[in-house]
């Protein structure tokens, strides 16, 4: 077969020919250039389809000029993965029970290169002992599924920037559901969906942008002896909120941390809002006051600024590392909007441990009341770190 001006030979219509096609930066007549074969192998490497990459450069017997034939060889991998997860769990109040984990996977949807992920989960708990009067029925369970699908390509509704530059272009579509019902307490569901592209305009700088950004969660059903929680914990009372976010968010990474230079650099810059256009919709309904709802919750209206310096000194055996993270949430009720703002928190595999919720800060603040409790989110992220690695 001939595309665009490729030979193509293959044993079976494994993948379409535009997308090898693509994927090839040399054309008839070019003169041979190393970033043209390292962004070839980058951009097939990038499929995740092929086992083993090949490119050889063949002298042209036909030709008396010192002309070279590239040659590719492609060696697909199987395009569909499922992988079983089974576990069971037993807690100090009672409960015990299964669960499960099933996620199926298509590395080639359609003969595009396209991956497609379905995640199905859930799990079923009872409580031997300890039985409470007020309940959501017998059992306590939670199931969620999650699917993802990732095109090798910039997909665009319309022709608003130009993407023949980009390098290693994708675009991102997520879409998940997840209810839990927990007998003694609650029960809430939640729906979250992301449409979102990741591009190189260079080997060490990224961009990823999600125009689209959504995420709700509804408390359906509570109990008696949930509510008097509530009611006497606001720190409770704050996390369970139902709240509704839709926005965009845009990181920008440069990445130079390869542990062969004599001295790694990493930085991201990230910004995300919510709630801006809901509010330029809502607002000229006189009818309403605030805080404006969607679908009857109360959307939450923030910006959100993050950046993260990290710098490597890689020396022969070892590597002293040194990193800044600093995050800053703006909540616009301050220019007029309203906010349900989420706080930021300082914990996590990879960032401040060994403290307890709410025990780290929150500095110089003072409540207008006389109260024990101090009911503040944060609203500042501010870390560092130093490491010798060895």
């Amino acid at each position: 077969m001939l595309y665009d001006g490729i030979s193509i030979i293959s044993q079976s219509n494994y993948i379409k020919p535009e997308v090898v096609s693509r994927s090839i930066y040399f054309r008839k007549g070019d003169t041979y250039s190393t970033s043209k074969h390292q962004q070839t192998m980058q951009r097939l490497n990038s499929y995740g389809v092929f086992k083993f990459i090949n490119i050889q450069y063949l002298p042209d017997s036909d030709s008396l000029a010192n002309q070279l034939n590239l040659q590719l060889e492609l060696t697909p991998m199987k395009e569909i993965n499922l992988d079983l997860e089974a576990n069971v769990v037993s807690k100090s109040t009672g409960f015990s029970g299964p669960g499960f984990v099933a996620t199926l996977e298509h590395g080639n949807l359609a003969r595009g290169a396209n991956k497609l992920q379905l995640k199905l989960k859930g799990g079923l708990e009872w409580q031997w002992s300890n039985k409470s009067t007020s309940t959501l029925g017998t059992t306590s369970y939670n199931v969620g599924l999650s699917s993802s699908i990732v095109f090798p390509k910039v997909l665009k509704p319309f022709k608003l920037f130009n993407t023949n530059r980009f390098s290693l272009p994708q675009t991102t579509l997520t879409l998940g559901f997840e209810m839990m019902n927990k007998i003694q307490y609650y029960r809430m569901s939640s729906i979250n969906l992301g449409y979102g592209y990741q591009w190189r305009r260079s080997s060490s700088i990224t961009h990823i942008f999600y125009p689209v950004h959504f995420n709700s969660i509804t408390l359906l059903e509570t109990t008696l002896e949930f509510d008097s929680i509530l009611n006497a914990n606001p720190y409770i009372r704050k996390s369970f909120e139902e709240q509704f976010i839709a926005g965009m968010k845009y990181d920008f990474i440069f990445d130079k941390s390869s542990n062969k230079l004599a001295h790694g650099f990493y930085f991201q810059a990230g910004v995300s809002t919510a709630g801006n256009l809901l509010d330029w919709i809502k607002s000229p309904s006189a009818e309403q006051t605030r805080p404006y709802t969607v679908i009857g919750n109360v959307y939450s209206q923030f910006l959100k600024l993050s950046t993260d310096i990290r710098y490597y000194w890689n020396k022969k055996g070892s590597q002293p590392c040194f990193s800044t993270v600093f995050g800053r949430w703006y909540s616009l009720s301050q220019f007029g909007g309203f906010t349900v703002c989420r706080a930021v928190l300082q914990r996590g595999s990879n960032s401040i441990r060994a403290f307890i919720a709410r025990s780290l800060g929150p500095g110089g603040y003072k409540s207008d009341v006389n109260s024990d409790i101090i009911d503040q989110t944060g609203d500042i992220k501010l870390e560092g770190n130093v490491e010798y690695r060895f």
